[in-house]
């Protein structure tokens, strides 16, 4: 096997740093959301047994519109949609996240919603919405959003 050229090697070293960077980024904001903490009753939703439920949720950085439906029975479903519909400053990234919560508020399960970039000239533009059905534990009770912003850029006086 040859080896590789100088200008092989530096275009790998610069691939694995990106790769490695992108990961570490990528396990530190999925915790944001939700750290197991008991989250406080005016920020639960209860979950209800039959029928279709809607309302919004404020994140503080953000509402989020959702629609949900729970199956019951044995293996007990949400399939809840929406989307953020008001951001309170430009964001270059918004991540919006669910929590499932047992009676006391305690976040027992947490998954990612929306992870949207939607940097100026970024090639890669999410939507800001989410359509899914979510298997729930039958200790679930209530859930709750989050929500991760980062603030664009300015690029005035440049």
């Amino acid at each position: 096997m040859k080896p590789y050229r100088p200008t092989h090697r530096a275009l790998l070293y610069v691939a694995t740093i990106t790769l490695l960077a992108s990961s570490l980024v990528a396990c530190q904001s999925s915790g944001i959301g939700f750290n197991d903490e008991t989250i406080p009753p005016e920020k639960r939703i209860r979950l209800q047994p039959s029928g279709t439920f809607q309302g919004e949720a404020d994140t503080g950085e953000l509402v989020v519109a959702y629609t949900y439906q729970l199956t019951e029975g044995p293996d007990r479903e949400l399939h809840i949609q929406g989307g953020v519909q008001r951001v309170r400053f430009k964001s270059s990234i918004v991540n919006v996240y669910i929590g499932l919560l047992d009676d006391t508020g305690l976040v027992i399960q947490k998954k990612v919603l929306v992870a949207s970039n939607q940097t100026r000239g970024s090639l890669i533009k999410r939507p800001r919405t989410f359509d899914t059905t979510l298997p729930i534990p039958k200790e679930a009770t209530f859930i709750a959003f989050r929500s991760y912003t980062r603030r664009a850029q300015s690029n005035e006086g440049k």
